[in-house]
C-alpha cells in the first residue's frame, strides 16, 4: 500500500482547485484531474509500507516532531503554472509552489516527515530534500492543441551552460554579455 503525507488547503478554498481542473482540462484525455475522489494535495512525502500500523506510527513520529518544535499552520504562495512532460504525450500540470529556504515552514514539514520515515527505516517515494519540487496537481493529460506545445527537442540535450556576467534591461531580460568564464 502507498502512503503520502500531504498538505491540503483549507475546506472553503478545496472546490476552485477541482474546478478549475475539469474546466480546463475535463474535455482532455487524462490519467489525473482534480473531482471529488481525487483531493487538491501539496504532498510532503511518500512511502511505500504493507503495514498500515507503521504507516499511523511514520505519521505520529512525524507530527510528534513537529509539536516539539512548535510547529504553527502556515500558508504557501504558488509562483505560477508549470507544464511538465510525463510519457506517451501526456503533461503534467501543477501549480507550483513556493519551497522556501531550509527553514521555512514547508521545508520544516517535510524534513520532519522525512526524520519519520528514516527513524522506521523507510525510503522516500517522491524527490526530497534539494531535490523536493511541491506542487498542487491540477491534471495528467494530453494537452489540447489551443494550448501551444513546446518543440520536442527543448528540454532534450541542452549541453554545457557557460557562465557569464553581463548586463539586464529593466526587466531584467539579459541583453548583454561583458564577461565569459573562464
Amino acid at each position: 500500500m502507498a502512503y503520502t503525507i500531504v498538505l491540503t488547503p483549507p475546506e472553503n478554498q478545496m472546490q476552485k482547485y477541482i474546478d478549475a481542473s475539469q474546466k480546463l482540462f475535463g474535455d482532455c484525455k487524462s490519467r489525473y484531474l482534480l473531482s471529488k475522489t481525487s483531493y487538491p494535495h501539496i504532498t510532503v512525502v511518500q512511502f511505500k509500507d504493507p503495514s498500515h500500523e507503521l504507516a499511523r506510527k511514520v505519521w505520529e513520529k512525524t507530527c510528534e516532531l513537529l509539536a516539539n518544535a512548535h510547529f504553527q499552520p502556515f500558508s504557501l504562495s504558488f509562483d505560477g503554472v508549470s507544464f511538465i512532460k510525463g510519457e506517451n504525450g501526456f503533461t503534467w500540470v501543477e501549480l507550483a509552489v513556493g519551497r522556501g529556504q531550509k527553514d521555512s515552514p514547508l521545508m520544516k514539514v517535510h524534513g520532519a516527515a522525512l526524520v519519520a520515515l528514516e527513524h522506521f527505516g523507510l525510503l522516500p517515494g517522491n524527490k526530497s530534500e534539494n531535490a523536493y519540487r511541491p506542487h498542487l496537481t491540477l491534471a495528467y493529460c494530453e494537452l489540447k492543441p489551443q494550448i501551444p506545445m513546446w518543440p520536442n527537442d527543448l528540454c532534450d540535450n541542452p549541453g554545457e551552460f557557460t557562465l557569464e556576467l553581463g548586463m539586464s534591461n529593466e526587466e531584467y531580460q539579459y541583453v548583454t554579455r561583458l564577461e565569459r568564464y573562464p
